[in-house]
């Protein structure tokens, strides 16, 4: 995305169009950064726990019908198996203990969450 990004001519575009750009750029390279250079997707387990975060979004957001939120939160639900093995595989496994203590609470807390709320 940041090799199309890049084939646009900055100079031609209009001052609204130029702040889109760069928010964008910002965006794209923010990503590239977390990816490549922290790659907390091997060296955090906080990575894997926010899944759940992103349950209680699309339950308590009114973006969308109910019904159409309710298939999203199915699919998350049905990868967890899914991303926690992966997890299982790529996170380091030299990793402080401290991180695994706060993302297994974190996630223990958001199941309890979700179990007495919803």
């Amino acid at each position: 995305m940041l090799k199309k990004l890049s084939e646009i001519n900055f100079s031609e575009l209009s001052a609204e169009n130029k702040f889109d750009y760069e928010i964008a750029k910002w965006g794209l390279e923010s990503s590239v950064f977390e990816i490549e250079i922290m790659a907390s997707h091997k060296k955090n387990p906080m990575h894997y726990a926010f899944m759940f975060g992103s349950l209680h979004n699309y339950i308590s957001r009114n973006y969308a019908p109910f019904e159409e939120r309710l298939k999203s939160v199915i699919q998350i639900i049905d990868r967890i198996p899914e991303t926690l093995q992966t997890a299982e595989q790529i996170l380091d496994k030299s990793l402080p203990e401290v991180l695994c203590k706060y993302a297994k609470q974190f996630s223990k807390g958001y199941e309890n969450f979700l179990k007495m709320n919803y």
